[in-house]
């Protein structure tokens, strides 16, 4: 909790308060708010802030500070205004908790643009070449044909799959898995003669 007076000069303030910029009580006697906040912000609490803080008494939303190191320290605070000029101000550091949230919101754009990406042009043409597929069974070799819709549903499988886990974590299982059925998958799909012996099988 902070006070000030009606010249907005700093006539109290407690410690946890002050240690939020990395300061003491003491070193905040007799200083205006104005030193706890750069230019852009300062102005926008008195455009902003200060008209709705006289017209209703109070205001409550967040502010951005300056620590003593430099670094910026977003704060939700409270204001209350007093008969005789004065200003009550309790504040709570929410910084970590907004650095979180933008973390967090740059990860589920990457995320959007992600399946936008699998979705249109992964998905797009693998619709045509399936079409093309059944348009061309009647006059090319059933064999190859057979060799190509089989990995075209296994692209499609794992555009859903991807898709799947992309679009809500609770989707996404672990399993266990054998390694010698993963392997002769994996030669499978990549349609190659290889030699291979597993001596001991793992999971």
């Amino acid at each position: 909790i902070a006070i000030t007076d009606s010249d907005g000069k700093y006539i109290y303030m407690n410690k946890a308060h002050a240690e939020m910029f990395g300061r003491t009580p003491e070193y905040f006697q007799g200083k205006k708010w104005l030193s706890l906040y750069p230019e852009t912000e300062i102005k926008r609490i008195k455009e902003e802030v200060f008209p709705k803080l006289q017209e209703e008494g109070s205001w409550m939303g967040e502010t951005v500070g300056i620590h003593s190191d430099g670094s910026e320290i977003v704060q939700e605070i409270t204001l209350t205004s007093m008969d005789d000029g004065k200003l009550i101000c309790t504040n709570r550091d929410v910084t970590e908790q907004r650095k979180s949230k933008i973390e967090l919101e740059e990860k589920n754009k990457r995320l959007d643009e992600f399946s936008s990406i699998v979705s249109h042009d992964l998905r797009n043409p693998l619709n045509v070449a399936m079409g093309y597929l059944d348009l061309s069974r009647e006059t090319m070799n059933m064999e190859d044909l057979d060799k190509v819709e089989n990995s075209l549903n296994r692209m499609k499988n794992i555009i859903d799959e991807l898709l799947a886990v992309s679009g809500d974590a609770e989707n996404f299982q672990k399993e266990q898995l054998m390694l010698s059925e993963a392997f002769e998958e994996a030669v499978e799909i990549g349609e190659r003669d290889v030699k291979y012996e597993i001596k001991d099988d793992l999971k």
